[in-house]
C-alpha cells in the first residue's frame, strides 16, 4: 500500500482539451476543472509574448507564443509532459525573471500570505513591457478587493472583467515604468538569524509544528549520519541537523524554499545539499539515508490534499537504509499511523493539543 501511494502521487492524468492532450497530477494548485481557471481561460486575450503564471501546469499556455513560469517543480514537470519542448518552461519567481513579456495571466498565491501576493503584483508589473497587459484572478474570500487596490496602486489602473463562484478576474495595463526590487524577509527563529523569500512556508517565523519538533527531538543523534529533510521550507530542520554534524540533503517542490534554504545554509557555513524536487523526484533510487525528518504539508492552495503527506511518508520509506528511522511532526488530527504499518516498528514520541511526533523504523 505504501509504495502505491508514491506511484499514485507521481502518476499523470490526461484529458483531451480541444486538440491538446493535457496532463495534470497530484500536488498542483489548480486543475482544469477549476471554475475560476476555466473562466480565466475563456476571458483572457493574450497578446505578443504571453506568460502563464496560473500554477496549473500550463493550462493557459496553448496560446502559441507562451512562457510557463512557476516555482513548483511538480507544475513544471507536468507542463513538460503536455508540451514537450514546444514551450519555454521557467523555474523562477516572477520578480526574478530576466525577460519581459507583452501579456501575462497570474493567479496570485493568496494562500501564501500578503507578502507573497504583494511581491507577485510587483513582479507582474516588473516583467511586463511598456503597455503590457496583466490578468489577475483572485477570490473574494482571499482578499480580492484588498489586492485589487494594490494592483491599482502599482499599475495606476484596474478593470474587473468577469466573476464566477467568488472568483474575480481583473486586468491592468502597465502605463509607466519604474524599478522593482523584492527584498528577502529577515528574521530570527530557533536562535538562528535567517532569511526567506516571500511566500515560503512560515517565512518570517518558526511555525508551531517545527517548534514542537525541535523541542522534542535530540538532534545530536544525527551526528555523522546521512539525513534527508523532505519539504524543507526555508530549511530550519535541515539547518539544525547540519549544525549537529549530520550530512544533510534538503528537498522541496518550491524553488523559493530551496533557494532560501541554500542561502541560510551558506550563511552558517554549512554544506547542505539542497535540491528542487517534487517530493523525491530529484533523488536517485540509491540515494539512501540513516534518518528522514519531515514536517509534511497537507494543504495545496486552500484545500486539504492528503496525497502529498502520504507521498512524503512513502518517499521516506523508499529512501531509508535498512533499519533507518523516520521522524515526522504532524497535525494531531491527521491519521498517518496506518501508513506506518509497512515499517518494522513505529510509535508516537510526543504530543500536545495540536501536534504529534511520530517515529518509525524500517
Amino acid at each position: 500500500m505504501l509504495e502505491q501511494k508514491l506511484i499514485n502521487y507521481h502518476s499523470y492524468q490526461s484529458q483531451r482539451i480541444a486538440d491538446l492532450e493535457f496532463y495534470s497530477k497530484a500536488g498542483l494548485r489548480f486543475l482544469p476543472e477549476h471554475k475560476g481557471l476555466s473562466m480565466m481561460k475563456a476571458k483572457i486575450k493574450p497578446q505578443g509574448l504571453f506568460m502563464d503564471i496560473s500554477s496549473s501546469a500550463g493550462f493557459l499556455a496553448d496560446y502559441k507564443n507562451s512562457i510557463i513560469l512557476d516555482t513548483s517543480l511538480a507544475s513544471l514537470n507536468t507542463a513538460k509532459k503536455t508540451y514537450g519542448n514546444q514551450k519555454i518552461l521557467a523555474a523562477s519567481a516572477i520578480w526574478n525573471f530576466d525577460k519581459q513579456v507583452d501579456s501575462l495571466a497570474i493567479i496570485p498565491s493568496g494562500d501564501k500570505g500578503n507578502a507573497r501576493v504583494n511581491a507577485e503584483i510587483l513582479g507582474a508589473y516588473k516583467v511586463l513591457n511598456q503597455n503590457g497587459l496583466a490578468y489577475f484572478l483572485l477570490h473574494k474570500n482571499q482578499g480580492a478587493k484588498r489586492y485589487e487596490k494594490e494592483i491599482k496602486k502599482t499599475f495606476g489602473n484596474i478593470k474587473v472583467i468577469a466573476k464566477t463562484s467568488g472568483w474575480r478576474l481583473s486586468s491592468a495595463i502597465k502605463t509607466n515604468n519604474r524599478e522593482i526590487t523584492i527584498p528577502m524577509l529577515s528574521f530570527r527563529a530557533a536562535e538562528l538569524n535567517l532569511e526567506a523569500a516571500a511566500g515560503v512556508y512560515a517565512a518570517g517565523k518558526l511555525d508551531p509544528g517545527s517548534e514542537f519538533f525541535l523541542e522534542n527531538l535530540d538532534f545530536r543523534q544525527f551526528k555523522n549520519k546521512k539525513v534527508l529533510d523532505i519539504g524543507t521550507g526555508y530549511g530550519i530542520l535541515a539547518l539544525k541537523a547540519s549544525l549537529a554534524a549530520a550530512m544533510v540533503t534538503a528537498v522541496d517542490d518550491d524553488l523559493l524554499a530551496i533557494q532560501s534554504s541554500y542561502k541560510n545554509s551558506k550563511k552558517y557555513g554549512l554544506d547542505i545539499r539542497c535540491l528542487h524536487s517534487d517530493v523525491n523526484s530529484s533523488l536517485k533510487d540509491d540515494d539512501l539515508y540513516d534518518y528522514v525528518i519531515t514536517n509534511p504539508p497537507f494543504h495545496v492552495g486552500k484545500g486539504v490534499v492528503l496525497e502529498l503527506p502520504f507521498a512524503f511518508i512513502a518517499a521516506a520509506y523508499k529512501h531509508l537504509k535498512p533499519h533507518g528511522e523516520l521522524f515526522l511532526v504532524a497535525n494531531k488530527a491527521l491519521a498517518y499511523e496506518p501508513l506506518l504499518a509497512k515499517f518494522a516498528n513505529w510509535k508516537e514520541l510526543a504530543t500536545n493539543n495540536s501536534f504529534k511526533i511520530l517515529w518509525a523504523k524500517k
